[in-house]
């Protein structure tokens, strides 16, 4: 099995930053003394793979994948939602679990609005 995580931003460069991952095989939740990341490693039919990825020290997401037929992985973010700050413009998106500002928290921006997230990670922007 291997683990890759890349930082994709939606604007300018991707920012400097230290990403760690922990992981267990024995479908325990991984921490920050679990297993550290470093390659690929084997899985057999049957195991359940959990991962925890640390964005310059905060968990950001985790994985679940058990490894079986018909079965698949599934990410989960670590973070609230609410505690994303605004910076996406959307004066015609469509949402769910956020509201529409007409501030960017300090930053100057041409539009009518940005988007806040307020719920927990369920959220969406179209």
């Amino acid at each position: 099995m291997s683990i890759d995580v890349q930082l994709l931003p939606l604007r300018g460069k991707a920012p400097k930053a230290n990403v760690d991952i922990y992981y267990t095989v024995d479908g325990t939740e991984p921490t920050a003394e679990s297993t550290r990341y470093a390659g690929t490693f084997p899985v057999t039919l049957g195991t359940m793979v959990k991962a925890l990825v640390v964005l310059d020290g905060l968990p950001v997401l985790n994985l679940d994948e058990r490894f079986a037929a018909g079965e698949g992985f599934v990410w989960k973010s670590s973070v609230k939602a609410s505690e994303i700050p605004a910076g996406e413009q959307a004066e015609r998106a469509v949402f769910t679990g956020a509201v529409r500002e007409g501030k960017a928290h300090g930053r100057i921006f041409r539009g009518e609005g940005y988007i806040r997230f307020t719920g927990e990670a369920d959220a969406s922007v179209q």
